[in-house]
């Protein structure tokens, strides 16, 4: 009895230790405050434990303070959740433990993810009204196929003229799928299956990454998305006191993007080699355009390089608001456009039948 329960335990563990972004953003905004007001971290940490709410946190913040209490320190205390906080955020709070800018640490972490959670809202944002239009067209094309045009069927088959090619397509269709659904729903999961198996091969993503680093307008987005998070992390970590190599290696493995992780850590091993940011970053042209290499070179040049990182991430991430502004604007006339024609043509393969015979009972 006791093996299952620890079984049942190991289960709930792994599918429940993980901490939401919103969640990692309110605690390090309450970390930062309290101990900015001379709170002791040991305090702090009960404080925020006592006003948890969500079982994963209150069991993650428990372990937190109990290790804390016992002299380990917050990095190594929050980096026994790997699955909770990421690497680049409790390094940053390791730095902030060591360097003595703990408070404003967590302050910088907090406003990075506060961005990255805006950068993530933008781009849902962009593609929601595009899934809700394909959905509701789905819906009605369903409705119309499934119950409104099986009742008509009859009528067309029993009056003995010939019929419109539309009309005689949708009818197969709608025999097709309610007669033989259910080989119709294996054979629809039997693709999403071998589609689901495809995306986890390495080389299907990264086709589809080159692809749309490729094509206009989603380059744009894709681009001003990536170049938006590396420039507001690799700011924050050098104004934390982050070596310029270490934060590159941070960020790399904040990105999701094959392409750009592998930049970054080509671009860390030139630095080693003695080679300035800015020439390392210009070698991948179509990754890091010339404008965000020139503010690169600038802040080498003056000595303010997270300053001007600082001011690329703010130009991208208005250029990536403009993106999907646009995108939406494109997208929206163009789907409503598609599902016009598609409900039209269903409609017309109704009626047109119908009509026929109107008028050939008019004329007789």
């Amino acid at each position: 009895m006791h093996r299952v329960a620890n079984m049942f335990d190991v289960i709930w563990r792994k599918r429940e230790l993980r901490m939401r972004l919103t969640d990692r953003i309110h605690l390090y905004s309450r970390l930062s405050l309290y101990l900015r007001s001379g709170i002791p971290i040991r305090e702090t940490l009960g404080l925020i434990y006592g006003s948890a709410r969500k079982k994963g946190d209150i069991h993650i913040l428990r372990q937190v303070e109990k290790a804390v209490l016992h002299g380990t320190s917050l990095e190594h205390a929050l980096g026994s959740f790997p699955n909770a906080f990421p690497a680049f955020e409790t390094h940053l709070i390791g730095i902030g433990e060591h360097s003595g800018s703990l408070p404003q640490n967590l302050a910088y972490l907090a406003s990075l993810l506060v961005r990255r959670r805006t950068l993530v809202r933008k781009l849902r944002g962009a593609l929601l009204y595009p899934c809700v239009i394909v959905l509701g067209t789905i819906s009605v094309t369903s409705f119309l196929l499934l119950y409104t045009f099986p009742k008509i069927v009859p009528i067309f088959e029993g009056l003995n003229t010939p019929l419109p090619l539309s009309t005689r397509s949708l009818i197969l269709i709608s025999t097709l799928v309610t007669e033989h659904g259910l080989i119709v729903f294996l054979s629809f999961c039997t693709l999403s299956a071998s589609i689901f198996w495809l995306t986890r091969l390495p080389q299907v993503p990264r086709y589809f990454e080159r692809m749309t680093l490729r094509t206009p307008l989603l380059k744009e987005l894709v681009r001003g998305y990536n170049l938006a998070l590396i420039s507001r992390t690799l700011s924050t970590l050098l104004a934390s006191g982050i070596t310029l190599v270490a934060a590159l290696e941070h960020v790399g493995s904040g990105i999701r993007n094959k392409e750009y992780r592998e930049a970054l850590k080509d671009v860390g091993n030139r630095i080693n080699e003695g080679r300035r940011l800015s020439v390392a970053f210009g070698v991948y042209t179509m990754l890091f355009p010339h404008t965000f290499v020139e503010l690169i070179a600038a802040g080498e040049s003056t000595g303010m390089l997270s300053s001007s990182l600082r001011t690329s991430a703010e130009a991208y991430e208005e250029e990536l608001d403009e993106s999907t502004r646009i995108l939406a604007t494109l997208i929206e006339p163009g789907l409503m456009i598609a599902m016009g024609l598609l409900v039209g043509f269903i409609a017309m393969a109704i009626i047109t039948p119908i009509y026929s015979i109107t008028q050939n009972a008019t004329f007789r």
